[in-house]
């Protein structure tokens, strides 16, 4: 795994790869204060591998390696018992964008309690992931193809609610709070995102770097 620089503060699970993003996501993400763990350059094929070639191209990105190395990046697959390269109490926030659903539960549970190990107090973990019940549109049965294997790591393993994941938020010591979702009842839930009380990191306080921001998002507190 790449070497982590002695203060970083933000962390982001399982980035997007950064020539895909929208310019404001990559605006925040060209910052060493985050470290990067995701997909690394060029794990990407078929049909995806064309949308990034032309997206590169319309964006005039010639050299994928020179953008990756202006950030904090390292490839990242996780498995169960594996402990993220910080020491406890060390960051402020912790942001994930559709990496969670592709996890077990079980799986996902353990790497919200790394998560809550390497924050300090009052720090935030952002999870973003696809509403998958509960939105008008469900998402299909085995997405993205129910005849993908498991073990595929394109494919979803967990289907998340606000419920559900509020609920392993507390299973693993953060306190939820909802920001966008879909209850019980039909309805669409948005709340304005702000800076909590105690918390260091005043990227908590808006949405601007998501490039899915109509998806499920809760965050956890560590009190």
């Amino acid at each position: 795994m790449a070497g982590v620089p002695h203060h970083p503060t933000r962390l982001q699970l399982g980035s997007s790869r950064l020539e895909l993003l929208p310019e404001a996501a990559l605006a925040c993400f060209l910052d060493k204060t985050w470290i990067h763990y995701g997909d690394a350059p060029g794990e990407v094929s078929g049909l995806r591998r064309a949308v990034r070639r032309w997206r590169e191209a319309r964006r005039g990105i010639h050299d994928v390696a020179a953008l990756y190395a202006k950030t904090n990046f390292a490839p990242f697959h996780y498995r169960k018992g594996d402990k993220l390269s910080f020491e406890d109490a060390s960051l402020h926030f912790v942001f994930s964008e559709h990496f969670f659903e592709h996890l077990f539960f079980d799986d996902a549970l353990a790497l919200l309690r790394e998560c809550h190990r390497v924050l300090a107090s009052n720090g935030v973990v952002r999870i973003s992931v696809p509403d998958a019940d509960l939105r008008p549109d469900p998402e299909p049965v085995g997405y993205p193809d129910k005849r993908m294997p498991f073990s595929d790591p394109t494919k979803h393993k967990t289907r998340w609610s606000f419920y559900m994941l509020s609920d392993a938020l507390r299973l693993t010591g953060f306190e939820p709070v909802a920001l966008r979702y879909w209850s019980r009842d039909g309805k669409q839930i948005t709340n304005t995102p702000r800076v909590y009380e105690g918390c260091p990191e005043p990227l908590v306080g808006n949405l601007g770097y998501l490039v899915r921001p109509d998806s499920l998002i809760v965050d956890g507190i560590k009190r």
